[in-house]
């Protein structure tokens, strides 16, 4: 086991090159702070959509559409009769509601982000922890007779397996918790999308 940490301890944390600039950022996925609308949308400016940005309409379907517990493939028929029903000013109504799903889509990524962050703060603070029990478990096996105060070797095992553990359940973790960004930015891409075959 102490063998085991001793060289986990010595590649705890080996962030991908994308660390080299955000060292805070975890995952081999660019970070993207926010998507911007001309990445994905080639319609009219989002100002034309100001004034119908607020309608009960717009802002009900923006949250349906930009939840992920609402499947995808229901859009298409959601956008359909948005457009259907929009009137005359369809183009302007449906340049809001883009709008208004990117905005609620980049406030949850922004929320994931933060929580990614935070995430690679903690795993580099228990990395760390783990580095310096199994140090101090490396010292007290080479101090002859072992009574050096302090914990005992058995609560030291007892920390190190523990911290362990929980360092390895989170780095299996990491794949998936850093797809969740990527998967809302596909998500504001398909919609855009669908949105757009509606523009007359």
């Amino acid at each position: 086991m102490l063998r085991r940490v001793v060289l986990l301890s010595g590649c705890l944390w080996a962030a991908p090159a994308s660390a080299a600039v955000d060292g805070d950022w975890p995952c081999v996925q660019r970070r993207v702070g926010e998507l911007g609308a001309a990445q994905m949308w080639g319609g009219p400016a989002l100002e034309a959509g100001a004034p119908f940005r607020d309608e009960a309409g717009v802002r009900l379907l923006a949250a349906e559409l930009a939840a992920r517990r609402t499947p995808i493939e229901d859009a298409p028929a959601r956008i359909e009769r948005f457009a259907r029903e929009a009137g005359r000013v369809k183009d302007a109504r449906l340049t809001a509601l883009f709008g208004a799903i990117l905005e609620r889509i980049n406030g949850e990524r922004g929320r994931l982000v933060a929580g990614i962050e935070s995430f690679a703060r903690k795993q580099r603070a228990l990395a760390e922890k783990v580095k310096e029990t199994s140090l101090a478990l490396g010292a007290r096996g080479a101090a002859a007779g072992g009574a050096t105060g302090g914990p005992t070797a058995s609560a030291l095992e007892d920390s190190l397996r523990w911290d362990t553990r929980i360092y390895d359940e989170r780095t299996a973790a990491l794949t998936y918790v850093c797809e969740s960004p990527v998967l809302l930015e596909q998500r504001a891409f398909a919609l855009a999308r669908e949105i757009q075959n509606h523009l007359d």
